[in-house]
C-alpha cells in the first residue's frame, strides 16, 4: 500500500512540474523588442515572495505555481519594474512586455 501511495505522488509531482507556466519577458522601447537576459524574477502573493528565479539568455523563466494570477518583479537596467503573472497551467510561451 505504501508503494501505492508514494508512486501516486510522484506521479502528481512529475505532472505538476510538466505543467508548469513558460514567460518570456521583452523590453519595448520604440518599436524595438528586447529579451530581458538573465534579470532576477520575484513572484509575490500577498506580501509574501513565492517565486525567486532568473530569465535564460532569451529573457524566458518557467514558474510552477499554482493556478491564479500574481504580482511579479523584474529587475531590469538598474530598477525593480512591476509585472502582472497569470498561472494557468498552459504549456503555451506566455510574453511579459515591460
Amino acid at each position: 500500500m505504501k508503494k501505492i501511495i508514494l508512486f501516486a505522488f510522484l506521479l502528481v509531482s512529475i505532472v505538476n512540474f510538466v505543467h508548469a507556466d513558460y514567460f518570456q519577458i521583452v523590453f519595448r522601447s520604440n518599436g524595438d523588442r528586447i529579451n530581458v537576459v538573465y534579470a532576477e524574477v520575484k513572484v509575490i502573493s500577498g506580501d509574501k515572495v513565492v517565486f525567486e528565479g532568473y530569465t535564460d539568455k532569451y529573457g524566458r523563466v518557467v514558474i510552477n505555481l499554482p493556478h491564479k494570477e500574481y504580482e511579479g518583479q523584474v529587475f531590469f537596467r538598474k530598477q525593480w519594474r512591476k509585472i502582472r503573472i497569470i498561472i494557468d497551467g498552459s504549456d503555451n510561451l506566455k510574453v511579459i512586455y515591460i
